[in-house]
């Protein structure tokens, strides 16, 4: 099993645009500068002019293009603008040097680990253990996807579906997609409506209108018609995951389907919502897309019911 790699993540922050300029620079050892975003970032000209501006679709604004959380950027130089610096990742692109961190850190701070994977890279005396730095940089840089769970093989028909789902939609109404064999990928959905459609598209019996998150946790732990309730520990890849703090609604729930093995908070999850930092379907982890409150929540993890 392919370890699963954790990102922070927090609201974008932008920059107004500024009339005049003042600009030094440098080069670096493109060879050696690979680095990882911690926030989605935004892209700016060398006069700060923002190049992924907000639109609105179906009333939900969002941004365009952004460099994501957890991916990586080799940056060709430095520059100083107006007194702050910037990283230069193509022609006329740069990005706030403070969202940008060295792997090297990324691993030492245990970000990128979990559990007791994070005591490799130390030494028994506490020190932090170079060569383990090294190897582990090296493979992030062969291969940046090797810390999630890999579910390209799975045959699991609601993985499949919700795969063919990430990068679809904008957050907003709950059934903004459109037709659900056809939905439009500019539309928009929240985490129930998400999982319902993944569930429609795999070919379950989950009617017409998409579900609430209340709706499902009422369904897996009474009728059962569409989602039967399991212990979290049997949780598996293409199970359900629930949680409440009353109704359900907006801020009072989230929804997601399971995408590796039950490792509490660790679980990978594919979801629409939940972090601040994407703006369409993704995978994440379960402890990183809830909020205090949520965390606080009623759990509830169930199977979809076959037909």
């Amino acid at each position: 099993m392919k370890k699963i790699t954790k990102f922070g993540i927090s609201l974008i922050v932008g920059v107004e645009m500024l009339s005049s300029v003042a600009i030094s620079s440098r080069t670096v050892d493109a060879a050696s500068n690979k680095m990882i975003f911690k926030n989605n970032s935004f892209i700016y000209t060398s006069n700060l002019k923002r190049t992924n501006a907000y639109k609105t679709q179906n009333g939900v604004r969002y941004v365009t293009r952004t460099y994501v959380a957890g991916t990586t950027v080799t940056p060709s130089g430095t520059r100083t603008i107006n007194g702050k610096q910037y990283y230069q990742v193509g022609n006329n692109k740069y990005v706030r040097a403070s969202n940008l961190r060295s792997l090297q850190d990324f691993f030492v701070s245990g970000d990128g680990w979990y559990l007791s994977d994070v005591d490799n890279l130390y030494n028994d005396d506490g020190s932090i253990n170079q060569g383990a730095i090294d190897t582990t940089v090296q493979n992030y840089n062969n291969d940046t996807s090797m810390y999630w769970v890999d579910d390209s093989r799975s045959t699991n028909k609601l993985i499949k579906s919700a795969r063919k789902l990430i990068g679809y939609f904008h957050y907003g109404s709950h059934a903004g997609f459109g037709n659900w064999k056809k939905p439009n990928k500019n539309g928009t959905t929240d985490c129930s409506g998400f999982v319902w459609l993944a569930m429609k598209r795999a070919g379950y019996p989950v009617g017409n209108w998409p579900f609430t998150t209340k709706d499902m946790e009422n369904d897996a732990r009474g009728a059962q018609h569409y989602l039967k309730q399991i212990p979290a520990s049997q949780a598996r890849m293409g199970d359900v995951m629930i949680v409440n703090t009353g109704n359900g609604l907006y801020q009072n729930g989230h929804a997601a389907i399971v995408d590796g093995p039950y490792e509490g908070l660790n679980t990978q999850i594919i979801q629409m919502g939940g972090d601040s930092s994407s703006q369409s379907v993704h995978r994440w982890t379960l402890g990183s897309s809830l909020s205090e409150k949520l965390l606080k929540g009623k759990f509830t993890y169930a199977r979809p019911v076959k037909r």
